[in-house]
């Protein structure tokens, strides 16, 4: 979680944008502003193409009923990132929505279809708990006391895009791109953790960095 509050953002954006009146927080037009170009650059930070927070990792349970094909999704949910049937222990495959609906004997398959997971239950599954897995969109940052989901070290970035957000807004095009390097830059210094983490096969003398997105084979 970060550090700085909602209102602590607020104010170092009216800084760096010059005091200006029309973006003064104690004012309604003004604080609209700020939180509307606050919340436009959490939403870019946490993309996942931007950078892959561990706290924008989420998950949640769906009980598997056979008479039902479809599940919601969590409102929250960006995209998945895999699914685990708890009950059994198995991972599910991504499948094409439509190979699950016109298939009846697909198991182990899921298909995302707008803000539903599609599933091909059977009488063998039926009660079974899966987990999906997946990236989070950000909350809404609105109140003062608000602060973000991922690590504090984005603070700065979030406040930098932000800035830039409002430059843009104003007409203010090269301070927009200076602003909005600068947040780049801050997110290319930063790695992920799985970066620094490493396993030791035992036989070997460095340790080798453990990518978690694909499968370890020797």
């Amino acid at each position: 979680m970060g550090l700085m509050l909602l209102s602590e953002m607020q104010t170092d954006i009216r800084l760096q944008l010059g005091q200006r009146t029309n973006v003064d927080p104690s004012t309604v037009a003004g604080l609209f502003r700020l939180r509307l170009w606050i919340n436009r650059a959490n939403r870019w930070m946490c993309n996942p193409s931007v950078f892959r927070h561990p706290g924008m990792k989420k998950n949640a349970p769906i009980v598997l009923d056979q008479a039902l094909t479809r599940y919601p999704l969590p409102a929250n949910l960006f995209a998945i990132r895999f699914v685990i049937n708890e009950t059994k222990g198995d991972e599910y495959d991504p499948e094409k929505e439509h190979s699950i609906l016109e298939s009846t004997s697909r198991e182990r398959r899921f298909a995302r279809d707008g803000t539903d997971i599609i599933l091909r239950v059977t009488e063998a599954s039926d009660g079974d708990t899966l987990r999906v897995y997946y990236w989070a969109k950000p909350k809404l940052l609105s109140d003062d006391g608000h602060r973000t989901e991922v690590e504090e070290y984005f603070d700065e970035v979030l406040v930098q895009r932000a800035t830039g957000a409002g430059c843009a807004a104003l007409g203010q095009v090269q301070r927009a791109d200076y602003f909005n390097a600068h947040a780049a830059q801050l997110v290319n210094e930063m790695r992920e953790a799985e970066v620094f983490e490493a396993l030791n096969e035992g036989w070997e003398n460095d340790l080798r960095n453990r990518d978690p997105y694909q499968r370890w084979s020797r």
